[in-house]
Parts: structure tokens; C-alpha cells; sequence
């Protein structure tokens, strides 16, 4: 059995916006997923998932369970179309789970970065790259007895 699932500790160094920013990006997703997003999420979401693969896998009585990480990396120039998805998981993904957490004036400057009318866009920006830890939880079944 595999399992693939982000991590939002590990992800987006997202360059070039300042690191401050991004702390305070990481800090409202970090409250807004210990207060359950306020309710308003009509799913379950755990952004920290990843991590807890081994565990999981176990529980469901998975055996010889290990964890892969991977990189994903998105760098400047970006194709169309994953320009768009980034934007559309900035703004509307990301950006509703966090937006009722993040002061005003850091949900303009996110908003700015990834739209792409802004004179702050940053995603066609030579510089662009985000990064992404992926992990893979790996575990075999044990065969019936």
C-alpha cells in the first residue's frame, strides 16, 4: 500500500517574497488548523497528514511501513496552466482555509503576489520557485491466515 500526502511544515519556501511574510503565512495556517478552521471547512483537512503516515499505516495493520520524502519543485518560467493552479491554491485553497486567521494587510499582500494584474505578481518572476515536501508512506498487507 502507498500513500502520497503534503506536509505543510515542510513546504513552500516560496521565493521571492520575504521570509518574514511567509512566517506569517505559516503561523495563521498553524492557528487556523489547531481551531478546525472554525468549522468552515465542509471536510476534515490536516495539513500536518504526512507526517503522521507511519503511524497511520500501522494502525491499519500494515507492515515493513517506511516514509519517502520528496521534493516538488516549481521554478520560474512555469507552464500556463500550473501558473493558473498556483494562483487558484494560493487565493482560494490555501487562502480560505487561512484568510479569517492572517491580518488584513498580509491577506493584500498574498492576494497581490499571486494575481497576476499586480504589479507585486510574483510567479512570473525570473526568481519564482516554490517548494513542496511530499511523503510516501509505504506498507505491506500481511496475507490472510
Amino acid at each position: 500500500v502507498a500513500v502520497l500526502d503534503g506536509d505543510t511544515g515542510g513546504s513552500f519556501p516560496c521565493l521571492p517574497w520575504p521570509p518574514a511574510f511567509e512566517l506569517r503565512l505559516r503561523a495563521a495556517d498553524l492557528r487556523a488548523q489547531e481551531d478546525s478552521y472554525g468549522g468552515t471547512m465542509p471536510y476534515h483537512f490536516s495539513g500536518f497528514t504526512g507526517r503522521a503516515l507511519p503511524r497511520l499505516l500501522r494502525e491499519a495493520g500494515l507492515v515493513d511501513v517506511k516514509l519517502d520524502a520528496f521534493t516538488e519543485v516549481d521554478r520560474a518560467p512555469l507552464d500556463p496552466p500550473r501558473e493558473r493552479e498556483l494562483c487558484n491554491w494560493y487565493l482560494n485553497s490555501f487562502g480560505r482555509r487561512i484568510h479569517d486567521y492572517l491580518a488584513p494587510r498580509d491577506w493584500e499582500q498574498l492576494r497581490a503576489y499571486v494575481t497576476p494584474e499586480s504589479d507585486s505578481y510574483l510567479l512570473s518572476d525570473p526568481d519564482f520557485f516554490q517548494a513542496r515536501v511530499m511523503f510516501l508512506g509505504l506498507g505491506r498487507s500481511t496475507p490472510p491466515r
